[in-house]
């Protein structure tokens, strides 16, 4: 938000109302840029959040900026900047499904206590032994870095993780995705074949 719609000294009223602990602050803070904030948040998380979903990460962003009120510094931002660049992060955080500040990274170790599902080409077998899941797991780390963390949060979900929150992890199209996780399969089947594990084979060990 490089322009903001409210002058200088009226930014200051909000700020001293807010470090007052005046509702009044709040309140003048939303009515000033919770539209315009939603739908900033709506263009940059295209399809990732619905207009209900903004609306309560632009509520919880107030109630954050409330509490961080005194990191805001005018020279090096307007008011509106900073409100927006809480509501971001807070919509990031709304997404990943942690609380603010926490990240998981997408990370499975060859741990022999550890089940996931069979890989889609033995999606009607219900389970692995530890044999395979130790070799399933060794193929999946010889894999390309995009290849491999879609496949472990696969795995981790047990099933498909959700393609359009994996689109925004790494950046990618939601079509991107799709075709990274189909060519990871195809790897995978070929990888486990070569060590002589076809999905016939599979099958008779289970």
């Amino acid at each position: 938000m490089a322009d903001d719609r409210l002058s200088a000294d009226e930014q200051v009223e909000i700020v001293c109302l807010m470090l007052d602990r005046e509702q009044e602050g709040i309140v003048r803070l939303l009515r000033a840029y919770a539209p315009s904030v939603k739908k900033l948040l709506l263009d940059r998380f295209d399809g990732l959040l619905t207009e209900q979903d903004a609306e309560e990460v632009v509520q919880a962003a107030a109630f954050k900026g409330w509490d961080k009120v005194s990191t805001f510094d005018d020279k090096k931002g307007t008011l509106g900047g900073w409100f927006y660049t809480i509501a971001r992060r807070s919509a990031i955080d709304s997404l990943r499904g942690l609380p603010p500040g926490e990240d998981r990274p997408v990370e499975l170790s060859i741990d022999p206590s550890f089940t996931p599902r069979p890989p889609a080409f033995l999606d009607d077998a219900d389970d692995l032994t530890p044999e395979i899941v130790k070799v399933l797991l060794e193929e999946i780390e010889t894999m390309g870095e995009i290849q491999k963390r879609i496949i472990k949060a696969d795995l981790e979900a047990g099933g498909e993780a959700d393609t359009e929150f994996l689109a925004y992890r790494f950046g990618l199209t939601k079509q991107h995705i799709y075709s990274y996780r189909n060519k990871a399969h195809a790897a995978l089947k070929k990888r486990l074949a070569k060590r002589g594990h076809t999905a016939e084979t599979l099958r008779t060990k289970l």
